[in-house]
């Protein structure tokens, strides 16, 4: 027999939120600017297609999480260089630098981040000899707006490059300017307010049956002298 509880939630009229509706919950679809919706890629997120168009989502710093970027192994430049290291070790017979004799391991302060640092024991008591401070200075990312748009390097295809241009030229065409027509209905309401009033807006400002909106003088005027231009009333 089913509890109460669940059946109120069978005849809920709050949604579900199920795999397949969370999915469509992510897709940001872009809609404002052709170019951007054409360019679109509905997988990625707002910040990951910004950049492959070669465009920033925030002018400001980034407030929350930031992606990471994850290189593959052969393309990080640390590990290329760690890996180099040990193949010179290797080759000079120093696979291991514990079996050198050495009670005390060699650290770099200059490769510990600044803010960090590496305690070195001794091997066989396991006290504290030493405390190496790192001095290897780290990007932060929490700089200011300014600091922060210095800082940003977007790589320009010749395809975001084209992108661009074309982005610039949409929004270099010019803008042709719709005038605003009245409706035949608002058309007729300010000509039986001129045939019964004529250039008195305050009386038609407190006619409460014409005038149901409750417009000020100001605006029914603002109205009446397009209506009038339109429509070649003196």
């Amino acid at each position: 027999m089913v509890s109460v509880r669940k059946r109120r939630s069978k005849h809920s009229s709050v949604s579900r939120t199920t795999r397949k509706t969370k999915d469509k919950h992510r897709r940001i679809p872009a809609s404002s600017n052709i170019l951007i919706s054409k360019n679109w890629d509905p997988k990625l997120t707002l910040i990951q297609n910004y950049r492959k168009l070669g465009l920033t989502s925030k002018l400001k710093k980034a407030t929350g999480g930031k992606e990471k970027i994850i290189k593959p192994f052969y393309e990080d430049d640390d590990f290329l260089q760690k890996q180099k290291n040990l193949n010179n070790l290797i080759n000079n017979g120093m696979n291991d630098v514990n079996m050198s004799g050495n009670n005390e391991e060699e650290i770099d302060e200059n490769e510990i981040p600044e803010g960090e640092a590496r305690i070195i024991r001794d091997k066989k008591t396991n006290q504290v000899i030493r405390v190496v401070h790192g001095k290897k200075k780290v990007n932060d990312d929490s700089d200011d707006g300014d600091n922060k748009m210095n800082q940003i390097k977007i790589v320009h295809s010749s395809n975001n490059a084209s992108f661009i241009k074309e982005l610039e030229e949409y929004a270099s065409r010019p803008v042709i300017k719709v005038e605003r027509r009245e409706s035949e209905r608002e058309s007729s309401w300010l000509k039986s307010l001129y045939e019964k009033y004529g250039d008195d807006y305050k009386k038609m400002q407190w006619d409460k049956k014409m005038n149901i909106y409750q417009l000020t003088s100001n605006q029914i005027r603002g109205k009446m002298e397009k209506w009038k231009k339109r429509n070649s009333v003196q």
